[in-house]
């Protein structure tokens, strides 16, 4: 058979978010699913209501793939600050942006729609495809054996940051493993220089995110709160 791969969006319930997920799925249906696809199309949300989920589903009445809508939660578990004090905002962040960030740094991949993919694509509800993919990145990414396709990077504030490389170079060392970065990532001292991908549009190999050494990394990045606590 060929590549299980689907794209993947996580959306809230304002109706902005969901006139640009319509938008978004009319350009993914154009420049991806017609050209290269047609691929599975999953759209999480923490409260999607009926009438929304039909007006998204007649809007792509005419695609080649209707999304399928997932309902998941976003609300932090009972320990998931971990030993900080949480805030219903942190610096303009509610909760459920602190959710989505650590269920698309986790449970995405656990979650029974991606359980058994070989790769995903993640889309932002306003990211949009403005031509046609000149390559299947599915087949792309399979084909050169690479595990991670992006499209750009940035420089993260120091706020949203706070104590994470630490906490990772303490995993590491639990590990065994080197606590260092690649140059590129990293200053003259060899710490990360807080840059980080973009993930309003990704492509990645599935397997990578269920490793056991990953797996231990997030459940140590969990006890240290921060997702909740910083935003991570």
């Amino acid at each position: 058979g060929g590549l299980k791969a689907a794209v993947l969006y996580l959306t809230s319930a304002s109706e902005r978010d969901v006139n640009d997920l319509g938008e978004s799925l009319k350009l993914l249906d154009r420049h991806l699913q017609r050209v290269f696809g047609p691929y599975p199309v999953v759209v999480f949300h923490d409260g999607l209501s009926d009438s929304q989920m039909g007006r998204l589903l007649n809007q792509t009445s005419g695609h080649l793939v209707k999304p399928s809508f997932e309902l998941i939660s976003l609300s932090m578990p009972p320990d998931g600050g971990g030993p900080l004090e949480v805030h219903d905002k942190y610096l303009g962040y509610g909760m459920g942006y602190r959710g989505m960030c650590r269920f698309f740094s986790g449970g995405v991949y656990d979650h029974p729609a991606v359980r058994s993919l070989d790769y995903y694509m993640r889309l932002d509800v306003d990211s949009f495809l403005l031509k046609d993919f000149e390559y299947d990145p599915f087949a792309y990414l399979h084909g050169e054996g690479k595990v991670y396709g992006y499209l750009t990077t940035g420089v993260e504030a120091g706020e949203f940051a706070i104590d994470l490389w630490p906490t990772v170079q303490a995993y590491l060392r639990s590990r065994n493993l080197p606590p260092r970065l690649p140059p590129r990532f990293s200053d003259a001292d060899g710490r990360w220089d807080l840059s980080f991908y973009y993930t309003n549009f990704e492509v990645s190999r599935v397997d990578i995110w269920r490793s056991d050494e990953f797996k231990g990394l997030l459940s140590w990045l969990d006890a240290a709160g921060g997702f909740w606590g910083y935003r991570w």
